[in-house]
């Protein structure tokens, strides 16, 4: 006799799927693929669920934001950049569907790799046994001289970090330039703004990294980033306020009565008294 019970299942309750809640239909699949379909029609017969239905959710966004004149950010890591997808987003800011571009540090060191020598991404387990991992110093060189001269900028308004890595690019002019997402958006003339935490980048660890260079252009980029997230929605933009309930005192809750802005006129709630 087997020491392992089995459930006993007499008592599962079953129910019919004809009458069930489901999430997906037939409506929803995809359509049939055909020679000489248009990006329109191929895109029309893709299956309206999860990523496919989410990419054309995207799209319609972005196009009533442009409409709207409204931002449009492209928040990206160092992979979209060293997976070739750089020309792609450049043309999109070129055509005004891209406003602002947000990326970490990584994505600007492939960028400026791949504008510079044609080529990026190391042998990551070879090159952590050698050493050697991350010493390249010509990519170290421009991205923290970047870092220097935005954290040194008395401009008004003072130059942004990514902005920097586009315009020395833009002086060196390597030959690789216009494929430069950094680059592409100094020439546009929209912001690319770099947030970086210190330590996570390979320029970190050479000697011509400032920490306090590097910190002051990547806060800089953060209000930057965030000037650019004021003005999607209803956001008021530049002049504003950032708008937050009035807390009320005496019943621990919040009061519905904005203040005015002294300077733009805008409503706002004096609570927290920040302005954009």
């Amino acid at each position: 006799m087997t020491p392992y019970p089995e459930i006993d299942i007499s008592r599962v309750r079953t129910c019919s799927a004809r009458e069930r809640i489901s999430k997906v239909t037939t409506e929803l699949e995809a359509g049939p693929i055909r020679a000489n379909m248009t990006m329109r029609e191929f895109l029309d017969a893709l299956p309206k669920i999860l990523k496919a239905d989410a990419l054309k959710a995207i799209a319609l966004a972005v196009v009533k934001a442009k409409k709207k004149n409204k931002p449009v950010i492209a928040m990206i890591g160092g992979h979209v950049i060293k997976t070739g997808c750089s020309p792609v987003l450049a043309g999109l800011a070129e055509n005004g569907y891209i406003t602002h571009v947000a990326s970490n540090g990584a994505a600007a060191i492939h960028d400026t790799e791949l504008a510079r020598f044609g080529h990026t991404s190391e042998d990551v387990a070879s090159q952590l046994e050698d050493g050697s991992f991350g010493m390249a110093e010509d990519t170290a060189a421009l991205v923290n001289e970047a870092a220097r001269q935005s954290a040194a900028s008395k401009e008004s308004p003072a130059e942004g970090f990514g902005e920097a890595v586009g315009r020395l690019l833009s002086q060196e002019a390597p030959p690789h330039l216009n494929r430069a997402l950094t680059y592409e958006c100094f020439r546009l003339k929209i912001p690319y703004t770099l947030h970086v935490a210190l330590g996570t980048d390979i320029v970190h660890q050479h000697p011509s990294a400032s920490g306090a260079a590097i910190g002051e252009a990547s806060l800089r980029d953060f209000r930057i980033f965030t000037e650019s997230v004021s003005r999607l929605g209803d956001g008021r933009g530049r002049g504003g306020c950032a708008q937050f309930r009035q807390r009320s005192p005496d019943a621990g809750g919040f009061s519905k009565s904005p203040g005015r802005c002294p300077q733009s006129g805008i409503s706002r709630y004096p609570f927290y008294d920040r302005q954009f």
